[in-house]
């Protein structure tokens, strides 16, 4: 492969990973198109998460707050955590172990 064809390639890759397309070099390089079909591929499974739903495990929030409130009494200066941050630290942490426990599914899923 030459250079201009190499340097087209990884242009056209880093188009293909921001989402804007591969441009012309994309018709004629067997390459470029298997990675774009990779990442349509990609585009499709993430797409088909937005409906997938995972409970986080029960207890979790109350346990994730009292991590928070303590490290909160530990610290050398006191800090003030409102409710609202208390609830969105929460709410990251289930949303965090809902997509673990999602890949994992999937990963289940996939090896059956």
């Amino acid at each position: 492969m030459n250079l201009a064809a190499t340097v087209a390639c990884r242009l056209t890759r880093a188009r293909l990973a921001g989402g804007s397309g591969g441009g012309d070099h994309l018709a004629t390089c067997l390459a470029c198109q298997a990675e774009e079909a990779k990442y349509r591929s990609l585009r499709r499974q993430l797409a088909s998460l937005r409906s997938f739903t995972v409970d986080a495990p029960p207890g979790l929030g109350p346990t994730v707050v009292a991590r928070i409130v303590g490290v909160a009494q530990d610290s050398a200066a006191p800090t003030r955590f409102s409710r609202k941050t208390v609830a969105g630290a929460s709410s990251v942490a289930a949303a965090a172990a809902a997509g673990v426990v999602m890949v994992l599914a999937r990963r289940r899923a996939g090896a059956a």
